[in-house]
């Protein structure tokens, strides 16, 4: 009678499965149709972004020629800051569903003994990058060995002598090794 029960336990638990892909699939749906927009510098720019943050409209109003060239680049920026994350607050409010629907089905490390956290275990993405970065100095490279060239010389040029070893010399030909001359038998 055990087995009955862990059976259906599981059954239940694949049909919750089943039900929050639905769900899932839905939600995918309608997050990919989001869009935000956000005006400034009263509403002569207005920037739209869709569902992944990416800019996909401007508009300026014809009063836009009284701002100066930094005030519409600081314009563009902030309204796109604000259309992203206005967007990402709506992808939140159509996932939060989804969140507590899932927060009530136990996790499969805890229905079976000895499964690891694999959710605990996944890294945590690092933060992207909301500004320019800005450069880092550069600090020249001493070199003990003396000057290095960063460009590649000319083909008439020769940089040294340059020898090579176990090199085997080949006849053009084909009349000299008769190994070689067996090798490119087949190739005929």
């Amino acid at each position: 009678m055990q087995d009955d029960k862990g059976l259906g336990d599981i059954a239940e638990l694949m049909e919750s499965l089943r039900s929050q892909m639905g769900v899932i699939a839905d939600i995918e749906q309608q997050a990919a149709q989001l869009t935000a927009s956000a005006a400034v510098h009263d509403d002569r720019i207005v920037v739209t972004v869709n569902a992944d943050g990416h800019l996909i409209d401007i508009q300026f109003s014809e009063k836009v020629n009284s701002l100066s060239y930094p005030e519409i680049r600081a314009g563009i920026l902030a309204a796109g800051k604000a259309a992203a994350a206005d967007v990402r607050q709506q992808a939140e409010e159509l996932i939060a569903p989804l969140r507590e629907q899932r927060a009530q089905v136990p996790a499969l490390h805890e229905m079976i003994a000895g499964l690891p956290d694999l959710q605990a275990e996944m890294p945590i993405p690092p933060p992207v990058l909301t500004e320019v970065p800005v450069p880092v100095e550069e600090t020249p490279v001493e070199h003990t060995v003396g000057p290095v060239s960063l460009i590649a010389p000319e083909d008439d040029e020769v940089v040294g002598d340059l020898a090579f070893a176990d090199v085997e010399e080949h006849d053009p030909n084909g009349l000299g090794d008769s190994a070689s001359q067996v090798a490119d038998a087949g190739w005929d």
